[in-house]
C-alpha cells in the first residue's frame, strides 16, 4: 500500500470529513477530432502515427471505507492529471474515467473482460492506469501474491479485491496491437511478468509501433512507494506526468525525436524518484519496474509535443557472423496477416519433416536447425540461396518480425520450443534492413 508520511496525514484528517467521495464512471473524453487535431498540431498524419486509435482505462481510489486498513491517499488529483493528460496531450480517442466508490471488483471485471475486447481493434492500443493502494499476502510456499483494494475492500479480505495477477488473464481477451499496464500502488511489482530491465535504446517510430504488451509498474515486487501533499500526489504519477508533458523525457541519450518511448519514460521516472526520494528523505528503496507480458518486438510510446517528430534515425551496424535460420521464399504468412494469437503468446507447430517445422499461426516453415556455421550477413543470404532442403530450393532469411515471433516468454536458454527447434541461444540474421 503507499506509504503517507504523517505530517501531511494529519493535515488532511480534516479535510476526509467534508470531501464528497462520490466517485465517476464515466467517458472522460471520446473525440476522434480531438485526437486527429492533436496530430494535426505536431504535424504528424494520421496514417503514419503506428496505429489506429488510442483506448484508455483510468482507475483511482483515494479514500477508503476500512480507515484501520488503508489510510486514505493525497493523491484525488492522480486520475483526473492523467485523464486530462491522455486526453489533451496525449492524442487518445477515448478515456473511461471510474474513481473511488464507483470502483468495484466486479465492474473492473466487466470493463475489461466484456467491454474494452468488444471496442478495441487489432490495430489499435490499449493502458490501463491504477491509482491506490496495494497489499501482498504472503502464500505458504514463501512467496507472495498482490492485490488492489477497492474502496470497499476489507483487510485481508482478498476476495473482496482484484488480483493484480489478473491483469495477464485481461490482456489475453484485448486483441489489440499494443497493451500497457501503469500500477501505482504498492507490491504492484509483484505481477508475475518477465522483467524487461532498463535497456531504452534508439528505434524508429516503425520499429517502436510493432505489437507489445507491458506493465510499468511503480516498483518491485517488495516495494512500497509513497505519496504526499508536498508531491501533489504520488510520486510515480507525478513522475510519469512530468516527463510526459514537459517532454523531459524524450532523452538527449537517445537522441531527442519527439518519440517517448516507455523504455525512455522508465529511465526518467527512476531519475526523478530518486531525486525527490532523497529531497523527502524517504529511506525506503523504490525502483519503477518495466516487465512484459510477452515476447516484444515494439514499445509503447507517447508523441512530445516539445521535439519534432523523426520517423527515420540512423542505426549503424556492424556485419558480424552469426548462423542463419531460415525459411522458404515460397513460405509466407498467410493472407500477409498474422495471427493475433501470436501477440497473446500462443505458439502451436509441427513436424513437417526430419528437417524442417511448420508454424500452424504463420504458415511458415522453417528450418529445424542451423547448421553451425557462423556466417557474415551476405553469406549468410548467399546460402539461402543455394540451399536445396526437404523438396525448397527458395529459402530465404526471414523478416526480424517472422524471427521474433519463434520467441517463447515461457521458455528459457534457448527462448523457444526444443521440442520442435534444434538450436542454441544465440544471435540470428535476419534479411530486414535500416537505413544508415
Amino acid at each position: 500500500m503507499h506509504k503517507v508520511f504523517l505530517r501531511f496525514l494529519l493535515m488532511l484528517l480534516p479535510l476526509t470529513t467534508i470531501v464528497d467521495a462520490t466517485g465517476q464512471d464515466r467517458a472522460y473524453c471520446e473525440n476522434k477530432k480531438l485526437s486527429d487535431k492533436f496530430f494535426s498540431f505536431l504535424g504528424i498524419d494520421a496514417k503514419d502515427k503506428g496505429y489506429n486509435k488510442s483506448y484508455a482505462l483510468v482507475i483511482g481510489i483515494s479514500e477508503y471505507k476500512d480507515s484501520s486498513a488503508y489510510a486514505d491517499l493525497p493523491t484525488k488529483n492522480d486520475h483526473q492529471d492523467m485523464a486530462e493528460y491522455l486526453c489533451n496531450q496525449g492524442g487518445f480517442d477515448y478515456v473511461h474515467f471510474l474513481t473511488e466508490d464507483k470502483v468495484t471488483v466486479a465492474r473492473v471485471r466487466q470493463l475489461m473482460e466484456d467491454y474494452f475486447p468488444s471496442k478495441l481493434g487489432e490495430d489499435d492500443r490499449f493502458l490501463f492506469y491504477w491509482a491506490g493502494h496495494g497489499v501482498d499476502e504472503k502464500l505458504y510456499s514463501g512467496s507472495y501474491f498482490g492485490h488492489l483494494p477497492v474502496q470497499s475492500s476489507q483487510d485481508k479480505k482478498y476476495n473482496t479485491m482484484v488480483d493484480m495477477d489478473d491483469i495477464k488473464s485481461w490482456d489475453k481477451r484485448i486483441n489489440a496491437k499494443q497493451t500497457l499496464y501503469l500500477l501505482d500502488s504498492c507490491f504492484s511489482g509483484l505481477v508475475g511478468v518477465v522483467h524487461q530491465g532498463s535497456k531504452a535504446k534508439t528505434l524508429t517510430l516503425e520499429q517502436l509501433a510493432h505489437p507489445s504488451r507491458q506493465i510499468l509498474s511503480a516498483g518491485t515486487g517488495q516495494q512500497t512507494t509513497f505519496a504526499t501533499a508536498e508531491l501533489g500526489g504520488s510520486i510515480f504519477t507525478r513522475a510519469i506526468l512530468d516527463g510526459l508533458l514537459t517532454g523531459k523525457a524524450d532523452s538527449n541519450t537517445y537522441k531527442q525525436d519527439g518519440i517517448i518511448s516507455i523504455s525512455e519514460l522508465e529511465l526518467y521516472i527512476r531519475e526523478y524518484v530518486k531525486y525527490k526520494k532523497d529531497y523527502i528523505g524517504w529511506n525506503f528503496t523504490i525502483k519503477p519496474q518495466l516487465s512484459n507480458l510477452d515476447m516484444n518486438q515494439g514499445e509503447f510510446y507517447f508523441f512530445s509535443t516539445n521535439n519534432k517528430v523523426k520517423k527515420e534515425i540512423s542505426v549503424v551496424k556492424k556485419e558480424q557472423e552469426v548462423p542463419p535460420i531460415i525459411v522458404p521464399q515460397s513460405s509466407q504468412p498467410t493472407n500477409n496477416k498474422w495471427n493475433p494469437k501470436i501477440y497473446r503468446g500462443e505458439r502451436s507447430y509441427i513436424k513437417n519433416s526430419t528437417n524442417t517445422v511448420k508454424d500452424n499461426h504463420t504458415g511458415l516453415i522453417w528450418q529445424k536447425a542451423d547448421d553451425g556455421v557462423q556466417r557474415t550477413w551476405s553469406d549468410a543470404k548467399k546460402y539461402c540461396q543455394d540451399l536445396t532442403l526437404d523438396g525448397y530450393s527458395d529459402w530465404r532469411l526471414p523478416s526480424v518480425e517472422e524471427l521474433y515471433y519463434l520467441g517463447d516468454i515461457t521458455k528459457y536458454n534457448p527462448a523457444l520450443d526444443t521440442n520442435y527447434f534444434g538450436v542454441k541461444s544465440s544471435w540470428y540474421w535476419s534479411n530486414t534492413t535500416y537505413k544508415n
